[in-house]
């Protein structure tokens, strides 16, 4: 609600900031972000998560005590339980269907589950039902500058 932030961990980007602007204005208008061409020329994949509906203080107090928990482990009992583990479709459900890397699409999905010996979930089935797409940037220098 009060900005995004990009990256694992990434610092809030307020909506105010000219930069978080030009970032929004490209990605909206169908670019890849200027301001990131350089530290992934080759693109990147984003993960979109909406949440329009947490403003960042709350999300960050909540980040610092789930981490004071030491993530699930909540007694020694679920020490010794093993991690839930995937099954194939599940685990190729969580993988992008597709990226582009170096100017061509690479079928990521369909690669894995060929190496795997099965075939690929058609998009729209399993998931995790988040809401979430990705995308891809080729990192072409289609991407407007900044505007400094």
């Amino acid at each position: 609600a009060d900005g995004f932030t990009f990256g694992s961990g990434g610092r809030l980007r307020p909506w105010h900031e000219k930069a978080t602007r030009a970032f929004m204005r490209d990605m909206l208008d169908g670019y890849f972000p200027y301001e990131i061409k350089d530290s992934h020329p080759n693109g990147v994949v984003f993960k979109l998560v909406d949440r329009s509906e947490v403003l960042f203080a709350d999300a960050a107090r909540d980040a610092r005590e789930a981490k004071s928990k030491r993530g699930n482990v909540h007694g020694l009992a679920s020490l010794d339980e093993d991690p839930v583990q995937l099954g194939r479709t599940q685990y190729l459900a969580k993988l992008p269907e597709q990226v582009i890397r170096n100017g061509k699409v690479v079928q990521v999905r369909k690669e894995v589950a060929a190496l795997m010996g099965k075939e690929a979930p058609s998009e729209g089935a399993g998931g995790s039902g988040s809401g979430s797409g990705s995308g891809s940037g080729s990192g072409s220098g289609r991407g407007r500058g900044s505007g400094g």
